[in-house]
């Protein structure tokens, strides 16, 4: 009896250690009451989001417009946009739609003023002429813009959803507020999995990449293959142009703020999943739709992919029964 209880009491512990939170920032039509009660403090408008062991705050700014009056800087600028948080949605497949806010103001760690010109002669007008984040933290924080913290209590594995533009110098960080420094992806410090326009199964749904390449802090930066054109020869896929729909998955310490941010544009956020205990280590990517990878990061190593059972469990090639490989089921007699 006392090894039964015992047994009972490891189980209890596996579960609290593996404790997942959970947030979707736009889910279905309507904006989330926390995105749309957001409130202003001075130019930001910031909205707290919490759940058991996460608090999340949500950073949309008002943008600084073409002035006539010289000399301001960013606590004296006299004229700004409104700053609001847009509610959007993207279609995947006919079973998931990826559901994301997306706010507004340049993430800029300062600003002054900076003379129009047209032809090389003053227009009596001014732009703010900004600085911005560099990943070594030697540029500063930023102050203001569009910006996403994450906060958690306990030490564990995040996993963040956002939408990024189109771009090759969309430059994307996730950022340990402490020392103002970027997660580096070269470092093995996060992962990225998801959708990228243009790329589908052989249904028209956007196919789930379960390892997206970042290179120098952009997304998809490189191309990958993308099979055959219609005269046998191999073709690749352009990722930088595309817009991406996808998961940053990073590991974080009990109490560390993480802020998420894009370098000088704006991101869509999509939502967190927090896992008490986890790392990315021992973490397999999961396709929303299907529960299992659709796609590999590399579609020609079709010899070499990981089999899946119908329930997402990788299997060997001694198993038997319907299984799941390259996105395509049949039968492993």
């Amino acid at each position: 009896m006392k090894k039964v209880f015992t047994l009972i009491s490891v189980a209890m512990l596996a579960m609290s250690m593996n404790a997942q939170d959970k947030y979707e920032a736009a889910p279905g039509a309507a904006a989330a009451s926390e995105i749309s009660g957001a409130k202003f403090s001075g130019t930001d408008l910031i909205a707290n989001i919490s759940t058991t062991n996460v608090t999340v705050k949500a950073v949309s700014s008002k943008t600084p417009l073409r002035t006539n009056t010289s000399g301001l800087t960013q606590n004296t600028w006299d004229k700004w946009s409104d700053a609001k948080w847009d509610v959007k949605s993207i279609k995947i497949s006919d079973k998931y739609n990826f559901n994301y806010v997306q706010g507004g103001g340049v993430p800029y760690t300062s600003f002054k003023s900076k003379t129009v010109e047209t032809d090389g002669t003053p227009t009596g007008d001014y732009d703010p002429e900004y600085t911005y984040y560099s990943p070594d933290g030697t540029a500063g924080f930023p102050v203001s813009g569009e910006y996403v913290e994450f906060t958690a209590k306990k030490a564990g594995m995040f996993k963040i959803g956002f939408w990024a533009n189109k771009g090759g110098s969309r430059k994307l960080y996730i950022v340990k507020k402490s020392d103002k420094k970027a997660l580096n992806y070269a470092n093995g410090e996060y992962k990225v999995e998801g959708y990228i326009n243009g790329w589908n199964d052989a249904n028209g749904n956007k196919a789930f990449i379960e390892s997206i390449p970042v290179v120098d802090y952009v997304i998809g930066a490189t191309d990958i293959p993308n099979g055959t054109d219609d005269q046998g020869k191999a073709r690749t896929f352009n990722q930088q142009g595309q817009p991406k729909f996808a998961w940053f998955v990073f590991d974080a310490k009990a109490n560390e703020t993480y802020q998420i941010f894009g370098s000088d544009w704006q991101f869509g956020f999509q939502g967190y999943e927090f896992t008490v205990g986890g790392t990315i280590k021992n973490y397999t990517p999961k396709d929303p739709v299907a529960g299992i990878f659709s796609v590999a990061a590399n579609p020609t190593a079709e010899l070499d992919a990981p089999v899946y059972n119908l329930a997402g469990q990788k299997v060997g090639e001694d198993y038997k029964g319907v299984v799941v490989k390259n996105g395509k089921k049949f039968v492993q007699k």
